[in-house]
């Protein structure tokens, strides 16, 4: 929610669907949890558990 918040604020003519749909787009293709020690993927955000629940309500 975070990152709609800041598309909002960098694009305030951007429409707030738009904004949300940008930030979980950006989960998705995202290097996702990157594990320190070893520099390889932890696991990824593009699975919908991360992203999915986030809906827009309103205008």
């Amino acid at each position: 929610m975070g990152t709609t918040y800041c598309n909002l604020t960098a694009s305030p003519a951007q429409a707030k669907a738009e904004s949300l749909r940008q930030a979980m787009i950006g989960m998705i293709d995202g290097p996702g949890s990157v594990d320190p020690a070893t520099g390889r993927t932890a696991y990824a955000y593009a699975h919908p558990l991360f992203w999915a629940p986030f809906v827009l309500v309103g205008d």
